[in-house]
């Protein structure tokens, strides 16, 4: 008879704690996504500094190449940018200066707490010396 009550005493022990398990996994992967596009943003905005920083003419175009570099980084890596909107270029383009460019990404949708937290804005900022 004890062996009965034990074995219906764990499937209740089981059905209470697995929900809790559950949100700490879908946490842990919504964390680990978010952590992927900042890394993403990051290496984006360093490829445009860099282009930008070999290429100070660039500004004479709007900064034409410089945005395209930091969307075929960010594409590479699964991430949908508007040049136009998600990359900003400040402090160009004196030889010696430093250059900055900040690619944000805004209204990220978070997959499991979004009906608590709404949506989540990540911006990367990074600065080179123009060359």
């Amino acid at each position: 008879m004890s062996r009965k009550l034990s074995v219906g005493q764990s499937l209740v022990e089981f059905a209470l704690i697995i929900p809790i398990l559950l949100l700490l996994v879908m946490g842990a992967l919504e964390l680990g996504r978010l952590f992927y596009i900042k890394v993403t943003l990051h290496n984006a905005a360093r490829e445009g500094a860099y282009y930008l920083s070999y290429n100070p003419a660039d500004a004479d175009d709007d900064y034409a190449g410089t945005k395209t570099a930091v969307q075929n980084e960010a594409i590479g890596a699964g991430i949908n940018l508007v040049p136009d909107r998600d990359v900003v270029v400040n402090n160009c383009c004196t030889r010696g200066t430093y250059v900055e460019v900040e690619v944000k990404q805004d209204d990220i949708p978070l997959l499991v707490f979004g009906f608590l937290t709404g949506n989540v804005d990540l911006s990367s900022r990074v600065r080179m010396m123009v060359q």
